[in-house]
């Protein structure tokens, strides 16, 4: 696999100028067998989507604050870019601001349906003890730092 990598970015350059000769040599024998310019945005236009159309886009957006030594993440999704505002799911979750190894810790404090109210999980001491917390500051911690919509 690293053979694979070095070779195209050894020689990735010669590819790319490679196609684009190809390109116009494959423009200028269109052109020269009658074909207008018309005629081959014409011939493209059947590849390219349509970008006039209702495009639906689902997307999350992410909203992150520091709280101490975490950072609180509050997740949000919503259904398309064309319902304006319709909210499907939103999360909450907790991590350290410094990561210990590998491995990232987190914690989900609350996870709703749309635009239900948040309710904080219920969690074992076991679950908090990496964090630092009680139920107490996790409670505190949902109410203060999540920004649910």
């Amino acid at each position: 696999m690293i053979a694979v990598l070095r070779h195209f970015r050894d020689y990735g350059p010669a590819y790319m100028a490679g196609l684009g000769v190809a390109f116009l040599i494959s423009v200028d024998v269109l052109r020269a067998s009658g074909l207008q310019w018309s005629d081959i945005a014409a011939l493209a236009k059947q590849f390219i989507p349509d970008r006039n159309g209702r495009e639906v886009k689902n997307y999350v957006e992410f909203t992150t604050v520091e709280a101490g030594a975490l950072s609180v993440t509050t997740g949000v999704k919503f259904a398309s870019s064309i319902e304006e505002g319709r909210i499907t799911s939103q999360w909450c979750y907790v991590e350290p601001l410094v990561s210990q190894g590998a491995t990232t810790l987190n914690l989900f404090l609350s996870t709703v349906e749309g635009r239900n109210r948040p309710k904080l999980v219920d969690f074992a001491p076991a679950d908090l003890q990496p964090f630092g917390l009680t139920a107490d500051d996790a409670q505190t911690l949902l109410k203060t730092y999540c920004r649910f919509q």
